[in-house]
């Protein structure tokens, strides 16, 4: 496809389009009969001419990429088609036909097609703009190949590929499910690795970790289908190129398995920088997203959960895992640098190796780490491949980065292979250490330079080739060195240089997570003192890496500044008082600088003017990027001072600065920061103990709440700060934060109060501190406490905190507990209930009589579903009652179905071993298993005695839920284990009048009726599937039920045909039509279709001008037939006020005067409901209709008019012209 032909082609359609938009634009609003019509044509025209031009946009950006050119360049048959469209419309314009049109009675149906024609031609060219949708496009090509490349006439030929168009709608669903998709991964999560493992890929040179890839145990891992052979572990000392052998094993994998489906290739990059987002959930939820993205469909379970919008636990995300896992044909997950994982929320690595090895069924893991001994011994019996530098990576990556260095060296051969040489001997396979040693040869100008520095480096060689490969101490003294060695060579440059590159270097150590290059740019730019951001002072990145001696880098697809290496953060942790004593405390004030500029101290007012004038805000803005950073993080930097900056210091005790880090952290702080919220709330929520002592003191009191009515202790607890909440205590903090004891266990301060708090975040030692201090407390009284412990072990198991749940069950907690809020109001305010006139106390009244079960330990455990706890709380006396007034979930035998897990099946019913599952209540379990798609349940109660064709509580059989789900799998399932293919609910409805009242469900339909379902069932109401069908708007459905001979004229209980239940589509009433379907039916008050049809304007339908053409066609008689109260068409639609229904009706020329003068008649209906447009219409109709008006109504007519004149005031329309007609 040559580019100048692509180019005209879209230069043609786009002129085309301008001209017809302008001829459509012409005739807006002049027709007061069709105008809304040619508008939506002007609104079609317009969308069409940007689709256009967007895509030539992209069109003219693709043309380096040869593949994707030639794939968009092949939509240019659909351009001719769509010029061909408008020229056939522009062709309308002579003759003044398109006016005529315009004004005529029916709009033309052909430029109607043409503009739906041209909607499905924009979707298909906004699908080009996505380099996803290369297999839609295809297709969508393939279909105007068959059409051909000349139209000879635009009308027949789109009329001719009208119904291929069908099948490319259909091919574009799969676009809405490609939607669906992304929702449900980006809900999974948002994170991908993508970027870090193309940056790798960059600079890994070819060849580089071949040996690893060719190495036995690789090789077994890969073929290998023995559980022992499932894991492989690739230790490595520090600097040894662990992350490129991984980064080189994705490839490796990509390729191999590049045309295959059902592969999962899922990893993650561990990075000591990402404490504060990375825990052992976090990153399976990643790896998860990977997973289910390479499924052909999203797993049920987890579009079940997501609609729920439920919470993804550790527990639940580790079985999702599992579960996705296993639907691969193979899957392979890859974790690098298991040392670097250092999580905030109190998770480690081994929790993450913990859960990942439950996956090793299901998929290959492969992961690295340095050699420490608690990692090494969970691989265990895994197969295991050291990770080192070979002697051909080190020289393959030297010599591809030793001529850069040096001038002198470029230029000399032997130069050059010496130094690569001599820098392989030194570092004894340490990538790291070559890297650094490279660096010493920048801007190296003579020979003689470079002969010291080799001579420098062989000083290394006889201690590192004498030295263990796994001799860490050695790796770790040489490392010192050589960093030691850099900073010497930072400290030595000039003055300006130095406190630059110092500073740069002090950032990046000290961030709590990865900064973005004009991040760290802003940072270096403030001084003590500032109240403006000066850009002047900004220096270029490039600037501040070459004087940094190679030690910070860009990550360029990841867009941060970083340390080259882990091992080089390691060093400057070890050495951070040596270099920057007081590093922590200058970046606290720096931030609080910040923090004070007059551009972030109108933060607030800035963001409101920019939202109404769609200008920048400020966190956009140039000086206000930094913002991301500090917003959230400058507290911890004032926690890790020694003391506390005075810049900080004149922060706080500004108001009006207080007042705008409220704003700036509200919209920043992932967990929020609440309005309101004090200077004693801040230093609490980030711990900073010292400022937090020196705020008391000022403050005078611990005990301030925000907005939401929280304490500093609340915020201490939701930053898991164990010392700052002792310390708060012991200022006088109240352990129930602002809730008196009273209302301790009120729903309405459950996020008040601390130890909920400390619950729900999994805080154990933080909940040990609270309930010590709790116990202690003399006026609280024991029942209270009692209640208090039940809803935390309930908290706990919705969480997923066996530790703590385990820990609240030894303090005696109820198992049983159940929220007394959920109860009647005299259970809840006097503890007891009158039962036949007895008073029964709380603990007297029986659990399956409380209610709120939902919220009991053991429904959230079920829920979770973490079968640990379950154990736990039925070994703690958890009880499971058969019947629970909560029928609807069918209580906790109910959450069990819906975990769909045997396991957690068989231990529920244990506890109920008189359960009959031969009644009523078993049957209801068995649907609703059915109902969230719950098979191995409904097997479990199967095997147990269910009846599978007994009802639920509305007598709805398993097969009727599935059914009507559109589950195919469940209702094949069901089918073959026997189920009743003709049951019935209450309302007579069989599975296939399920099924059929479901858009999408054509698959069940068709399969019930292979399995010999009646297509002529007819259920309480009288109604047979194909009346439900057409309803529901189920084209493909209706279509299917007409081919299998349903009866078309099958009259309900109010005598409505399915033609009456469709008029609000004529496209439907045409196909029964077709199908022949009786339009002069009337229903049981003698009405037909027709009247239905005008009845439906202001009901649930819009007024369907087409429906009414439909059924009047060769049946004009129905406009003067009356129904079961002597009203016709007409009588019907004035009745009503229907206008629009009158205006249409007139046009078949119905004489509305017919008649004997009766005021029930149209016309004098008219007058008497005093509508003066019905009025005006029928006086204009009368001047057309004048010969056939008798004298006698023309008596009548003004009679009717002198006597509902002074209730109307219409005299005046009947003017002496007007009369005289």
């Amino acid at each position: 496809m040559e580019a100048v032909g692509i180019a005209a082609s879209i230069a043609g359609l786009v002129l085309a389009v301008q001209e017809c938009y302008k001829i459509i634009n012409k005739h807006v609003g002049s027709s007061k009969f069709q105008s809304d019509e040619i508008k939506q044509m002007h609104s079609t025209l317009r969308q069409f001419l940007t689709v256009v031009g967007g895509f030539r946009a992209v069109l003219e950006a693709s043309q380096e990429d040869e593949d994707r050119f030639n794939r968009m360049g092949r939509l240019e048959d659909v351009m001719t088609v769509c010029r061909k469209i408008l020229e056939g419309i522009i062709a309308f314009e002579d003759g003044d036909r398109l006016k005529k049109l315009i004004r005529g009675a029916k709009f033309d149906k052909r430029l109607k097609q043409s503009m739906t024609e041209l909607h499905d031609a924009k979707e298909l060219l906004s699908l080009a703009t996505s380099a996803e949708q290369d297999i839609i496009i295809t297709e969508t090509n393939k279909f105007l190949h068959q059409v051909g490349e000349t139209v000879e006439n635009v009308f027949e030929t789109v009329q001719a590929t009208g119904e291929k168009m069908d099948n490319i709608r259909g091919r574009l669903q799969s676009q809405e499910d490609v939607k669906e998709k992304r929702k449900i991964l980006d809900w999974i999560s948002t994170r991908t690795f993508g970027p870090i493992q193309t940056d790798l890929l960059n600079r890994l040179q070819e060849g580089t970790g071949k040996w690893f890839l060719e190495s036995e145990p690789f090789e077994t891992w890969q073929s290998s289908a023995r559980d022992s052979d499932q894991m492989l572990f690739g230790p490595g000392s520090l600097g040894s190129g662990k992350t490129m052998i991984t980064a080189a094993v994705i490839e490796h994998l990509r390729q191999k398995y590049k045309n295959r489906a059902g592969i999962a290739i899922s990893y993650v990059y561990c990075n000591y920088k990402n404490r504060d987002v990375d825990d052992s959930t976090s990153l399976l939820r990643c790896l998860l997203r990977q997973i289910v993205d390479a499924l052909p469909s999203i797993p049920e379970s987890l579009k079940e959960i997501h609609e729920k919008n439920e919470s993804l636990t550790l527990t639940r995300v580790s079985g999702l895992l599992q579960e996705a896992a296993s639907k691969c044909s193979s899957c392979f997950i890859i974790i690098d640098a298991l040392d670097e994982f250092q999580s905030s929320s109190h998770q480690n690595c081994m929790s993450l190796l913990s859960e990942i090895t439950k996956v090793r069924a299901h998929a290959k893991v492969f992961a690295t780490s340095r050699p420490i001994p608690r990692i090494c011994s969970h691989f265990e019996g895994c197969l295991s491949q050291g990770i080192r530098a070979t002697r051909d990576d080190l020289e393959a990556y030297l010599r591809s980065r030793v001529a850069d260095c040096s001038p002198v060296i470029k230029r000399d051969e032997l130069l050059c292979n010496e130094v690569t040489a001599t820098i392989v001997d030194a570092v004894n396979g340490m990538f790291l250490l070559a890297q650094l040693y490279l660096n010493r040869f920048d801007g190296i100008l003579t020979v003689r330079e470079a002969k010291n520095t080799l001579k420098s480096l062989r000083e290394h060689t006889t201690e590192a080739q004498l030295a263990d490969e796994d001799d860490n101490g050695w790796q770790l003294d040489v490392l010192s060195h050589a960093y030691d060695d850099t900073m010497s060579r930072i400290r030595a440059k000039k003055r300006e240089h130095r406190d630059m590159a110092l500073n740069a270097i002090k950032w990046i150590t000290h961030a709590r997570r990865p900064l973005q290059p004009d991040q760290l740019q802003e940072a270096m730019v403030l001084r003590p003192n500032d109240t403006e951001f000066d850009q002047e002072a900004v220096a270029e990145i490039d600037d501040i890496l070459s004087i940094c001696e190679g030690l910070v880098v860009v990550d360029g697809e990841a867009n941060i500044v970083r340390l080259h290496h882990y091992a080089a953060q390691e060093y400057f942790e070890r050495t951070r008082e040596k270099h920057f004593p007081d590093g922590e405390l200058e970046i606290s004030g720096t931030c609080a600088t910040y923090l004070s500029l007059e551009s972030i101290r109108c933060y607030k007012w800035a963001c409101g003017r920019c939202d109404k004038k769609g200008g920048t805000k400020p966190k956009d803005a140039i000086g206000n990027r930094l913002l991301q950073y500090v917003a959230p993080y400058w507290g911890y930097h004032v926690r890790r001072s020694s003391r506390v900056h005075a810049q900080v210091q004149s922060l706080l005790s500004s108001s009006e600065l207080t007042d705008t880090l409220n704003h700036v952290m509200n919209d920043f702080v992932p967990r929020g920061i609440c309005e309101k919220a004090s200077p004693l709330h801040l230093a609490a929520y980030f711990g900073a103990d010292t400022l937090l002592q020196s705020l008391i003191h000022g403050y005078g009191s611990v005990y301030h709440e925000d907005k939401s009515g929280e304490t500093p202790l609340c915020y201490a607890i939701k930053g898991g700060w164990e010392s700052t909440v002792r310390l708060l205590l012991k200022k006088g903090a109240n352990v129930y934060g602002s809730v008196s004891i009273g209302l301790l266990n009120h729903p309405r301060f459950s996020s008040a109060l601390p130890l909920r708090l400390a619950v729900g975040h999994g805080l154990i030692e933080i909940f040990q501190i609270l309930a010590h201090e709790m116990d202690e407390d003399l006026e609280i009284e024991c029942c209270v406490r009692h209640e208090l412990d039940g809803e935390m072990l309930s908290l706990a198991c919705e969480w997923g905190w066996r530790e703590l749940a385990k820990l609240l069950l030894e303090r005696r907690a109820d198992p049983n507990w159940v929220a007394k809020y959920h109860q009647c109001p005299q259970a809840v305010y006097t503890g007891s209930i009158t039962v036949f006139g007895r008073e029964l106390v709380w603990d007297e009244i029986p659990s399956e009589s409380k209610g709120g079960y939902r919220e009991r330990p053991l429904a959230k455990a079920i829920e979770a579903p973490d079968l640990e706890l379950i154990d736990m709380l039925l070994e703690a006396g958890a009880t499971v009652p058969e019947v629970e007034d909560e029928s609807i979930d069918f209580g906790l035998l109910g959450g069990a179905v819906r975990s769909n897990d045997p396991a957690i099946l068989t231990r529920l019913f244990a506890q109920v071993p008189d359960f009959d599952f031969a009644k009523g209540h078993a049957q209801q379990l068995l649907a609703h298993a059915a109902l969230h798609d719950a098979m191995q349940s409904v097997q479990f109660l199967l095997d147990k005695g269910v009846s599978i064709n007994q009802g639920n509580w509305v007598g709805q059989s398993a097969l009727s839920t599935s059914a009507q789900f559109g589950d195919v799998d469940n209702v094949k399932i069901l089918l073959d284990l026997g189920a009743d293919i003709e049951s019935r609910d209450a309302q007579g409805r069989t599975p296939l009048s399920h099924a059929v009242g479901c858009d999408g469900h054509q698959d069940v339909v068709r399969l019930l009726l292979e399995h010999g379902a009646d297509p002529e069932s007819i259920d309480g109401e009288g109604r047979n599937p194909l009346s439900i069908a057409v309803e529901q708007g189920c084209d493909e459905t209706t279509q299917i039920m007409l081919d299998h001979g349903c009866r078309v004229n099958v009259a309900d209980n109010g005598g409505r045909t399915p033609i009456f239940h469709c008029l609000w589509s004529a496209r439907r009433v045409e196909t029964l039509i077709k199908h022949g379907a009786d339009v002069e039916a009337k229903d049981h008050i003698g009405r037909t279709p027709l009247v239905h049809a005008v009845l439906a304007v202001d009901n649930k339908y819009f007024f369907e001008s087409e429906v009414v053409d439909l059924l009047l066609k060769d049946h004009q008689a129905l406009l003067y037939e009356e129904d079961n109260f002597g009203r016709s068409l007409f009588a019907v639609a004035v009745a009503y006020h229907k206008k629009e229904v009158v205006q249409h009706l007139l046009q078949y020329a119905g004489n509305p005067f017919a008649g004997e003068g009766k005021v029930s008649k149209p016309v004098f209906l008219a007058v008497k409901l005093g509508n003066e447009g019905l009025c005006n219409q029928f006086l204009q109709r009368a001047g057309d209709l004048h010969h056939v008006i008798s004298d006698e109504i023309r008596e009548s007519l003004d009679r009717t008019l002198t006597y509902h004149a002074g209730f109307h005031s219409f005299l005046r329309m009947w003017s002496k012209p007007a009369r005289s007609v």
